[in-house]
């Protein structure tokens, strides 16, 4: 059997981060269900803002009604069939562009800082997240994230069907798709970190050998605590905005 190589084992490591309320400050779902409306169909101006506030209400039912949120992530694509996914992806680079130009605050700067010392360590680094790709994109490429574990959704002659390719990444569909990276890039847990800030990341952290939770939440910060994981404040004292 030929000897290891000590350079590729150094290099061997990976931190997942998840993106929304982790790496930037709000669900970025969310945030681009708006701006779609308000670029897209009859009357977007006038239409589009009526058009969200039925998408804010239908999920704030889903919410109250008890739905989890797997299933409130399917229902939210269901809303994309029919949508043309190179129309998605340019309204998405927009968004971004949009964001950025008028000076808008987009990042944790805490967490970026954490990204650049994984970088500057040698580790790869991966964002991991139930939003979608095409949305995801930008962000990743600013902050030069190559690799995205996000929702995929299925098309079909460029249209969207409204299903979502598996696993769904959310909760448990988190986990199995860093396992399977883990496995496939031969990463062991020892060298693997992940950050998270919602219940529904524990299965995502517990796939990792350093896991932290990125939250002043009181019950997630308990969670760190009890678990004697690393705990990163989203907000501390005097930070900010990072700018690319």
């Amino acid at each position: 059997m030929a000897a290891e190589n000590p350079h590729t084992a150094e290099r061997a490591k990976i931190a997942f981060f998840d993106v929304d309320e982790t790496v930037i400050r709000f669900k970025s779902m969310f945030r681009f269900q708006e701006y779609y409306h308000s670029k897209t169909g009859i009357l977007p101006g006038f239409l589009g803002a009526y058009r969200y506030r039925s998408f804010l209400r239908a999920m704030d039912r889903y919410l109250s009604d008890g739905k989890p949120r797997e299933f409130i992530n399917a229902q939210y694509y269901r809303g994309f069939q029919g949508r043309r996914r190179s129309t998605v992806r340019a309204l998405a680079r927009q968004w971004f562009r949009d964001m950025r130009n008028g000076g808008e605050s987009i990042y944790i700067p805490a967490v970026v800082d954490i990204i650049r010392r994984h970088q500057a360590d040698g580790a790869r680094i991966v964002l991991v997240s139930g939003s979608f790709v095409e949305l995801l994109e930008p962000i990743a490429e600013e902050l030069g994230v190559s690799h995205i574990l996000a929702t995929r959704l299925e098309t079909l002659r460029d249209r969207y069907t409204g299903n979502i390719l598996p696993p769904q990444m959310i909760g448990d569909g988190k986990a199995i798709a860093v396992r399977a990276l883990l496995a496939a890039e031969g990463v062991g847990a020892a060298e693997s970190w992940a950050y998270g800030d919602h219940i529904s990341d524990i299965a995502m952290l517990e796939e990792v050998d350093h896991p932290n939770i990125v939250s002043r939440d009181p019950h997630m910060v308990a969670l760190a605590t009890e678990r004697h994981w690393g705990l990163v404040d989203p907000l501390p004292d005097q930070e900010e905005e990072y700018h690319a």
